[in-house]
């Protein structure tokens, strides 16, 4: 419940006050915002499946690099999300700055 809190508060902030906190200007500013999200929000998914896989245990890292399909599942999430955001704008997409992406992975480990 907590981390879904959290993930609704810090992406309704992005939504209405991102374009300032990242002086996101120009006709280009709503993609480059609505991609910073997207991206924020799979990171906060994909750091939500290493903390959610053994609740009861303190280590959250423990175990997992020994369950391979975990990891690669988790791999190709990682991987195809950079590939989209970077690489693919025909998804309805924009690069992001490094500055950005720091922010989105920064969002999800939180």
């Amino acid at each position: 419940m907590g981390k879904s809190l959290y993930q609704v508060s810090v992406l309704s902030y992005l939504r209405v006050a991102g374009k300032a906190a990242f002086s996101l200007h120009g006709p280009e500013s709503d993609l480059v915002l609505i991609t910073l999200i997207l991206n924020s929000f799979v990171f906060c998914q994909c750091l939500n499946e290493i903390r959610s896989w053994e609740m009861e245990k303190i280590g959250v890292l423990k175990g997992k690099s020994e369950n391979y399909v975990f990891v690669v599942v988790l791999g190709c999430t990682v991987v195809f999300q950079i590939i989209i955001i970077e690489f693919l704008g025909t998804a309805n997409t924009s690069p992001l700055t490094f500055t950005q992406w720091f922010f989105s992975v920064f969002i999800g480990l939180l």
